[in-house]
């Protein structure tokens, strides 16, 4: 039984590993022939004539400008702001009462012209209360009460005369007495009654003269009180020093204001003094007499000046020399507290390249521009200097005659460009 069942087995065997052999090559095979259409599929498609192989970019339209050579000076760079050229409180000598306070913010005022008062009756009155003991003065020295030459003859005055004339009469009576002595007609004591009224006498001239002097200097005194009452009087209106603005009115009539109280404050705005910072390292190439150049925020424009004076030590707490320019303003079109960029002229006019500002472009502090070569766009690195209004001025890596885009915007390197037909703008 064993036998016979190894002998069916043995045959079995082998007709089943005949069997998967059989399976698995009909699995590869078929699998290999999917790959073989897959891959004739492909080819298929891509010879497709419904696709189209990738076709170059079509060049892109640009607006040029040719890089010109300008003769421009060299410069140095500064920044700083826009000052009055004078700053001035008003302010009453003496306190009293505002009657007149007409201006106020932004008002214009000519020298010279009035622009407040005081309340002037008591200062009428001061001064006439003067002019009466000027009066009474002079008539105590025998002159006219109304007059202003006080000019006086110490010895013409009714005091010194008589004083003087009693002086004579004791001078006779001395003189008389001594003589009767000496012939022993009068007692010595008679004499010496004489000599004493003589010494009476002479010290009453001297007093007359004296009050007499003392008079005038009091007359001298009187005039002086009167200059200050009439000064007071007039002191009582303000006055303006110069052409000028009020930037604030700090009082109001009827207010009672102290003396040297501020109630205006002026600015003189024609000319500017335009406060600049140049840096240390170009300290030393700033002199008196420069032109300078500068732009200011929300004005349209440049504007120009001299240097007129010069601080004459650098600051030390930012390294800095302080400089003032002089600046026309006679339309007013500046006002005081403007930031300004400025420009000074250290040196005569040279040739400089220029391109239009927008043909420059800086990204991450790196300067560039593009440039057409045979209808391609090359880069080129660039340093840049200063602007002018809408031109930006190259100090390296660029020619005259050189042919630049203008707003490359997205271009790149290489790029095929045709230019934009047009008048070509520098």
């Amino acid at each position: 039984m064993p036998r016979s069942a190894s002998r069916y087995r043995a045959p079995l065997r082998p007709k089943a590993c005949s069997l998967i052999d059989a399976r698995t090559s009909r699995s590869a095979a078929a699998a290999l022939a999917l790959v073989l259409l897959g891959l004739s599929g492909c080819k298929r498609s891509d010879a497709s004539p419904g696709r189209s192989a990738p076709q170059p970019s079509a060049p892109r339209e640009v607006l040029t400008a040719t890089a010109a050579a300008e003769s421009l000076p060299t410069v140095v760079v500064a920044f700083g702001s826009l000052a009055a050229n004078e700053t001035v409180e008003l302010a009453f000598r003496n306190s009293g009462r505002i009657s007149k306070l007409d201006l106020d913010l932004g008002s214009a005022v000519k020298k010279g012209e009035i622009v407040g008062a005081l309340d002037p009756k008591d200062f009428e009155l001061a001064v006439r209360d003067v002019e009466a003991a000027v009066r009474q003065a002079r008539v105590q020295l025998g002159l006219a009460a109304d007059g202003d030459d006080d000019a006086i003859d110490v010895e013409s005055t009714a005091t010194v005369r008589q004083a003087r004339a009693v002086l004579v009469e004791a001078t006779l009576t001395r003189d008389r007495v001594k003589d009767l002595v000496e012939r022993e007609l009068r007692p010595p004591a008679d004499l010496d009654a004489a000599v004493a009224a003589y010494g009476v006498a002479a010290s009453r001239l001297q007093q007359a003269i004296d009050d007499v002097n003392s008079q005038q200097a009091a007359l001298q005194q009187r005039r002086i009180a009167l200059a200050v009452a009439r000064r007071a009087l007039a002191e009582s209106v303000l006055v303006a020093p110069f052409d000028a603005e009020v930037v604030e009115r700090r009082r109001r009539p009827p207010e009672f204001v102290a003396a040297g109280e501020s109630v205006l404050r002026l600015l003189d705005v024609d000319p500017l003094r335009l406060r600049l910072r140049v840096p240390e390292r170009e300290a030393l190439r700033v002199a008196i007499g420069q032109v300078v150049v500068f732009t200011v925020d929300g004005i349209a424009g440049e504007f120009r000046g001299a240097v007129v004076r010069a601080s004459p030590a650098i600051d030390g707490s930012d390294r800095t020399l302080l400089i003032e320019v002089e600046v026309e303003n006679a339309g007013r079109r500046l006002r005081p507290g403007l930031f300004a960029r400025a420009s000074i002229e250290v040196e005569a006019p040279a040739p400089r390249v220029v391109v239009p500002a927008d043909a420059v472009i800086a990204f991450a502090g790196v300067e560039k521009v593009f440039c057409v070569d045979a209808d391609v766009a090359r880069e080129r690195r660039v340093r840049t200097g200063r602007r002018i209004g809408e031109r930006v001025e190259i100090d390296d890596g660029l020619d005259a005659g050189a042919v630049v885009v203008r707003a490359p915007g997205e271009l790149v390197d290489g790029s095929r460009v045709v230019v934009r037909a047009g008048p070509e703008k520098r």
